[in-house]
Parts: C-alpha cells; sequence; structure tokens
C-alpha cells in the first residue's frame, strides 16, 4: 500500500499490507470497504504515520478503507460528518481522512480512511485497557462479557 501526500504527491506510507473486503452491506455494492492490515509477515506490525489531522494516535495495526454508511453512492462524506458534529459532545468518534483509492493501478474511487474500532482504537485513541472494555457488534460480543448491557 501506497499513501501519498496529497499536495506534494510524496509517498509517507510504503509497505505491504493485507486487505479484505469490510462489512456486510458492502458486499451488496460494486464499490466496496476495505479492511488494511498491518502485520509482522508482511514486513511490520503497524502502520506508522500521522493519517489523520489533529489525532495524537499515529501507529495502527489496521485501518478501513470506508465507503460512508450507506451513502456511497451519493455524497460518501455522511458518517465522518456525523462524527466531527458529535466530537463537540464528547462522544467517542472515529475520524476519518477522504482518500483516492487506486487498485492494481487503476481508479477505484473516493473512500473514507479510517481507524478500525476494536481494542486498538479504545486503548489508543481513549485509554480504555482490554480488561476494562465490552465491545458489542451487532449482537456477537467482541470484547469483554456484555453483562452490563
Amino acid at each position: 500500500m501506497d499513501v501519498f501526500d496529497n499536495e506534494t504527491g510524496v509517498a509517507f506510507i510504503s509497505q505491504d499490507i493485507g486487505i479484505r473486503i469490510h462489512g456486510a452491506s458492502s458486499r451488496r455494492f460494486p464499490r466496496k470497504s476495505f479492511r488494511l492490515y498491518a502485520r509482522e509477515k508482511y514486513g511490520v506490525e503497524n502502520l506508522t504515520s500521522q493519517l489523520f489531522e489533529g489525532y495524537e494516535t499515529d501507529s495502527f495495526e489496521r485501518l478501513l478503507l470506508h465507503n460512508s454508511g450507506g451513502d456511497e453512492r451519493f455524497t460518501n462524506f455522511r458518517d465522518p460528518m456525523i462524527h466531527r458534529l458529535a466530537k463537540p459532545m464528547e462522544a467517542i468518534t472515529n475520524p476519518a481522512s477522504p482518500v483516492y483509492v487506486f487498485i492494481n493501478g487503476e481508479f477505484y474511487g473516493l473512500n473514507n480512511l479510517r481507524e478500525y474500532l476494536d481494542n486498538n482504537y479504545f486503548l489508543n485513541g481513549h485509554g480504555i485497557i482490554e480488561e476494562n472494555l465490552d465491545l458489542i457488534r451487532g449482537i456477537d460480543v467482541e470484547y469483554g462479557t456484555g453483562q452490563r448491557y
């Protein structure tokens, strides 16, 4: 994966990564969201770069190239906009950077680069250690017990 600075055109990340389709509804649409993985078997354990303006964390195990929450056929900014509006309310939000995506050298479209919401996101972004985290996706408990819910 290569990530280029919009203004200078210089690559500030260039490394091998894993990639998979992300999200159940993404599979129905022609343009997919993708989950990106940095792993030791690809050469490095983390993607290390300041990817999001005003965001303290600069090391990521997983990232998303995300279509905007069902809005990918129209503006593709609804989900990032809602996160920005919620930030002053001290809600847990997820930063986004719009990026042009090329696959095998061919233009794929505009997606939003986001951090993947997992135990690393809550530790790095909010100081919540895994032992204190209950993370539920849909009906599946990913971390913790879910007993409080």
